[in-house]
């Protein structure tokens, strides 16, 4: 499928500012929202969407702190919990009783978290690189002590600076260099590569 001209950027209104995103598709077609996974951007879908067919919507959202979404307020843990409020207010943006949902890694543990807050919008899902429940938060008084240690303990006073030092204290890179690392470290193609950082840098 072509997507020139079929790929429009969305904005929508979030209370701590605004989620970004592509769709492709006419608004009248049924709705597929496509989450990514950590560290990564809507775009990353597009080559995807390219072979899925058009008789969907689709609808591909940055996370917050993603892309051109704006981060979670700060001192916000960015815990897949915390992520699940962000699929309700889409949801309530495009009017939605029900939708398909496609996740890539963390995208689809986010999924499940919210089929189980808000049962019955999810009429189907797609999981890419999944991440089982039971691995993110085993029901157990040791499971819940490991998760709540595993993801709030890591916020002592030297991680909470770096976490929210600010722009200045981030590494600069060159375009060039980004790429180089982002195909090294995630073994991709330079195609799909630049996919991700044209919403990252």
């Amino acid at each position: 499928m072509d997507l020139k001209g079929f790929e429009n950027e969305i904005s929508v209104d979030a209370p701590w500012g605004k989620i970004t995103g592509l769709t492709w598709g006419d608004e009248s077609l049924p709705p597929v929202l496509a989450v990514h996974g950590k560290l990564d951007v809507c775009t990353g879908f597009r080559p995807l969407i390219s072979l899925l067919p058009r008789k969907f919507r689709y609808v591909g959202i940055d996370l917050p702190g993603n892309g051109r979404s704006d981060p979670l307020p700060k001192g916000l843990r960015y815990t897949v919990m915390d992520l699940v409020p962000t699929i309700e207010v889409i949801r309530k943006h495009f009017g939605w009783h029900r939708f398909i949902y496609m996740g890539h890694s963390l995208g689809t543990l986010i999924g499940k978290y919210f089929n189980i807050a808000f049962p019955g919008y999810i009429t189907r899902v797609i999981e890419l690189d999944p991440i089982p429940a039971h691995l993110n938060w085993e029901i157990s008084r040791e499971g819940l002590a490991n998760w709540y240690h595993a993801y709030y303990s890591s916020y002592d006073a030297s991680r909470y600076q770096k976490f929210y030092a600010g722009d200045e204290t981030v590494p600069r890179y060159s375009y060039k260099k980004a790429q180089e690392m982002i195909m090294k470290t995630r073994h991709m193609t330079k195609e799909a590569s630049e996919h991700i950082l044209e919403r990252c840098l």
